[in-house]
């Protein structure tokens, strides 16, 4: 066989990553449980106080806000979990959570973006559903109870 005709090594790595990927690919298209291939956020409902204070059964308030802002004063019975202390303030809010709980985040304002962060965390990372953000935040909670 003269050297020119042989398969190049290369040639063959190629076709077997090919190979190797094309079932990868096919289930990763057709399995039922497909993962998401996109990159978009996950969809957060905003809540009005209102509708919270007529919801039937347990409500657990996530106040979003800096450690110092909570400590002034939060919700009744809020758990602290913020962007910036998530690793240390998760296992307080897992502790509370309980399946079937609405979870409510807040923040300083309308204007913030924390509690729609938390949300999001809340609903991709751990996979809740009932996660809503409070339309107005705390500042909406501070004028219904002065």
């Amino acid at each position: 066989m003269p050297a020119n005709s042989a398969p190049s090594p290369w040639r063959e790595a190629a076709v077997l990553v090919i190979l190797a990927l094309l079932p990868a690919v096919l289930s990763g298209w057709l399995h039922p449980r497909r993962p998401i291939w996109t990159s978009q956020p996950p969809e957060i409902a905003r809540v009005e106080l209102a509708t919270v204070e007529h919801w039937q059964g347990p409500v657990l308030w996530v106040d979003a806000r800096t450690a110092s802002a909570y400590a002034r004063s939060h919700v009744p019975g809020a758990v602290p979990l913020s962007e910036s202390d998530w690793d240390n303030q998760l296992p307080g809010f897992l502790e509370r959570w309980r399946p079937g709980v609405r979870i409510v985040v807040y923040c300083n304002a309308q204007a913030c973006s924390s509690s729609e962060e938390v949300a999001r965390r809340l609903k991709r990372e751990l996979n809740l559903d009932d996660v809503f953000v409070l339309r107005g935040g705390w500042a909406a909670w501070e004028q219904a109870n002065p």
